[in-house]
């Protein structure tokens, strides 16, 4: 093993969440000294970036007994992939087994369970379904059903509380309000609080956990996002609770102080539970993963427990590889944003030092972004937004302009991309001001929505701060190997209506953009009226080099001899398998059977002019993204 891939793994930082268990007799559970004096188990991603998925995601953790066995239900996302529902269970808090509670084609997280009416029920947030869903255990811990939607919309962390013959629902709405719905069966018809929406704000309106009551008092967790996104957890006293009316006041602005390597960054959740005699406390951590320096710190000491699951990071592609806590507040007051001109020189000069230090690059070539971000012929210029402190750039990122066609139509959108904040500012909602600049200034310019490919550090601020939505991806790997037929990868039947009510990317414009930015590194395949381009890779698979084409855009014009494009493009190029990557609404993906869901960056859009939905078809492939 080479010492630079030694240097990779040990020193590069990694923001992860995780999960620690506090077991302790003490009774003052929302004491500093029950987690110090606790006996402390960790369920977290390990580091290392071993192999090509890793879960960088153990959070929102549910503790729920049955069957003299402690859960731990949590979520748990591996990159390029949806979160999804797992448990950790045990009988003697010492020996713990992992399983499968919950997957679906959309993200999930916050998994709520309750027990009602002798039966079990879980709450996941599907924040990304545009619902509110009901599962109902029919033989717990599996065999989970779906039995009804709740609430339509994009809610995120319901909470169910049954109180007083009456069932409540908190929730957050997609403004960021705490909202309170009501009915008198958990099956029945729900109707929203006459209080409603109880608050907008960010330190309280957000749920971090489930409602209980602890000394005959009945208490809600808070997270608190007013700074950044799990710094910490508010503890909140419910003083009154009916169909008609609803008081409460908080107890505790920081719950859980981040006195652990794991929890360094903050936390946003908090659960409570009675096992077997003692108290215990499950809370989430958000950290920047692993250094030599805390290596020993991460082992709490020698009478605790470490679970570890194998995990990495990469950096992608327009998004920055870092996030750190600023130490520099800032004066709003002389703040401002603009649009800015990287042509102009001492501008130029600036964005390329913000840039090598948010992307840890040695150089930037003075055209660089220009060629990425400049897309010839598109009908409006792309843009550059800059957030200026006193007169000086401390944050920028580019929106590069794109035609999209949709039945016969141009549609201009735009790409965020080239994320970069001061290191001294970070922390402070720079970015997120940038993105809410532009909405509204490409909402003067016809734009119909904004789009990107966030990876796992800018994911939560697209989805959770920004509005954005997610279309997961696919991939199919198409081989070019002796005895294995591609029509194991291609559909019988040609569909006619592939470009039909559907976004199209606009396959001359990225050509030209791409063929500007790599020169010959760009091929472009033409047979039967069919043409795919794109550029041939190389990957190392074990010991093993393979030389793949990575398919960046397709214009499909003649389905019935696409089995025979495809294998003349293989053999063109010498090239052992085909990849095509799209969103999983591309009607493209008709032409195809056995796709999988691809380890990479999800596209989210941002709608401004058109309206789309989760269902909305995207005729993407790779090359619409920024870096190809």
């Amino acid at each position: 093993m080479s010492s630079k891939y030694l240097k990779n793994i040990i020193f590069k930082k990694k923001l992860t969440w995780s999960i620690g268990l506090f077991i302790n007799k003490n009774e003052n559970i929302f004491s500093e000294e029950f987690l110090l004096t606790a006996k402390k188990v960790l369920f977290q991603p390990t580091l290392f970036n071993l192999v090509n998925t890793y879960g960088h995601t153990f959070a929102d953790p549910f503790l729920y007994v049955r069957n003299d066995f402690l859960y731990v239900l949590y979520e748990t996302q591996n990159k390029g992939k949806v979160g999804q529902i797992n448990a950790f269970y045990s009988s003697d808090l010492t020996t713990w087994k992992n399983i499968t509670i919950l997957k679906e084609p959309f993200h999930l997280s916050y998994p709520y369970i309750f027990d009602y009416e002798r039966r079990t029920y879980l709450i996941p947030e599907s924040f990304h379904n545009n619902e509110v869903t009901l599962y109902e255990f029919d033989h717990f811990p599996d065999k989970l059903r779906k039995v009804k939607q709740i609430l339509k919309g994009r809610y995120s962390d319901s909470t169910f509380y049954y109180h007083n013959n009456v069932c409540y629902l908190f929730t957050t709405n997609e403004n960021n309000e705490l909202v309170i719905f009501y009915a008198d069966h958990l099956l029945g018809e729900w109707f929203q609080h006459d209080k409603s929406p109880i608050t907008k704000d960010k330190r309280i309106s957000r749920n971090g956990g489930p409602i209980f009551i602890f000394n005959n008092k009945l208490y809600r967790i808070s997270q608190d996002f007013s700074n950044y996104y799990g710094e910490k957890t508010q503890l909140i006293e419910i003083t009154l609770l009916t169909k008609n009316n609803f008081l409460e006041e908080i107890v505790h602005t920081d719950l859980v102080p981040k006195t652990f390597t794991w929890n360094q960054l903050g936390t946003h959740h908090f659960s409570y539970i009675i096992f077997k005699g003692q108290n215990i406390i499950a809370v989430d951590g958000l950290s920047n993963g692993f250094t030599v320096k805390n290596l020993f710190n991460r082992l709490f000491n020698s009478h605790n427990q470490h679970v570890s699951y194998v995990s990495g990071q990469q950096g992608a592609a327009g998004q920055p590889v870092h996030n750190t806590i600023t130490d520099y507040p800032i004066d709003k007051a002389k703040l401002t944003y603009r649009e800015i001109n990287i042509t102009d020189e001492t501008i130029k000069l600036k964005v390329k030092s913000l840039l090598k230090e948010a992307f840890q690059l040695r150089e930037i070539a003075d055209d660089k972004l220009f060629l990425n971000t400049n897309t010839p012929g598109s009908s409006s210029n792309s843009i550059y937004i800059g957030a200026f402190y006193k007169n000086e750039l401390i944050g920028f990122n580019a929106f590069i302009s794109h035609d999209f066609i949709y039945n016969q139509k141009n549609i201009n959108c735009f790409q965020c991309c080239w994320i970069a904040t001061d290191k001294k500012y970070r922390g402070q909602g720079i970015f997120i001001n940038i993105i809410n600049y532009a909405k509204k200034l490409l909402l003067t310019k016809n734009a119909g929505f904004i789009f990107s490919f966030p990876n796992e550090l800018s994911y939560p601020i697209f989805i959770n701060k920004l509005g954005f939505k997610e279309y997961p991806s696919l991939k199919l790997n198409i081989p070019n190997f002796p005895f294995i037929d591609s029509f194991k990868f291609l559909k019988n039947t040609y569909p006619t209506d592939i470009n039909k009510d559907a976004f199209l990317q606009n396959n001359t414009q990225l050509l030209k953009l791409k063929i500007q930015e790599y020169g010959n590194q760009i091929s472009v395949f033409e047979m039967s009226n069919n043409t795919i381009w794109g550029k041939v890779r190389n990957k190392r698979v074990k010991s093993l080099s393979l030389t793949y084409f990575d398919v960046g855009g397709m214009e499909i014009n003649n389905p019935k001899e696409l089995r025979n494009t495809f294998k003349e493009l293989a053999n063109r190029y010498k090239v052992k398998f085909i990849q095509i990557i799209t969103p999983s609404t591309s009607k493209q993906n008709n032409y195809f059977k056995n796709s999988s869901p691809a380890e990479t960056n999800n596209l989210v859009i941002f709608d401004l002019n058109v309206e789309t939905t989760l269902s909305t078809h995207f005729n993407f492939c790779a090359g619409v993204k920024d870096v190809f």
